[in-house]
């Protein structure tokens, strides 16, 4: 599936991860200069990445959705170690669906990209509410204003009960702005349960991670959020 819209690229930027026998792949990352978050690479969408190809084998094979995927990023580097990845942002933003096709297509990971479709945090229509269950969900600094942590949250919860054992495991990076801002009580509202990881655990504690220099990234945090049954 080949993208036929174009979109001037601002910026592309090259992202190195680690593959199976000690060498790296590369990921190619158009993003444009705007006033829409959702064009650009924040900080926290590498750490996830780097997550997600630390532990290739828990992801290769997997059924992923990623929300707000924005550049589309994350989910590329899931496709790229063998998950299969369906993307989505906002119906508000539909060049951000646009920008992610023209990425998937730049670093050639279609056969496992599923789909691109336009998902609204905290609305159920019709194309959500038939979606097949997910092992996974990830997402990236998609807790950026307070006003959308509870849509977040029930489309999170929405989409794990789709899940026949409820197994589903929601993966997020976010960089913290507040520290005022807790979804605790949202995650009881939504019958969920976190649980932090240290970035040390998969090799972020060093000066760079994908070869990009991230200054904030002492700020920058990653849950697993999970049913609470």
């Amino acid at each position: 599936m080949q993208s036929s819209i174009e979109l001037t690229s601002d910026c592309c930027v090259q992202y190195k991860y680690p593959d199976n026998d000690h060498g790296q792949f590369t990921i190619i990352i158009n993003e444009k200069y705007s006033i829409n978050y959702g064009y650009h690479v924040w900080p926290s969408a590498p750490i996830l990445a780097q997550f997600i190809s630390y532990y290739r084998s828990k992801f290769n094979g997997k059924r992923i959705i990623e929300l707000g995927s924005g550049t589309g990023m994350v989910g590329i580097v899931a496709a790229k170690i063998g998950a299969l990845v369906v993307l989505t942002d906002s119906h508000q933003y539909p060049q951000c669906l646009q920008l992610c096709q023209q990425n998937v297509d730049i670093n050639g990971v279609n056969d496992n990209i599923t789909a691109i479709l336009p998902l609204t945090w905290g609305h159920f229509d019709e194309q959500v509410i038939q979606m097949p269950s997910f092992d996974y969900i990830i997402s990236s600094d998609c807790f950026y204003n307070e006003k959308d942590f509870e849509d977040i949250l029930s489309s999170v919860s929405f989409l794990m009960d789709k899940h026949q054992t409820k197994g589903t495991v929601f993966y997020t990076t976010y960089q913290e702005r507040d520290s005022e801002w807790s979804i605790e009580c949202l995650l009881n509202q939504w019958h969920l349960k976190c649980h932090y990881i240290s970035l040390s655990d998969f090799e972020t504690d060093n000066e760079c991670v994908a070869k990009d220099n991230l200054s904030s990234k002492s700020t920058i945090h990653l849950l697993e959020i999970t049913k609470n049954i």
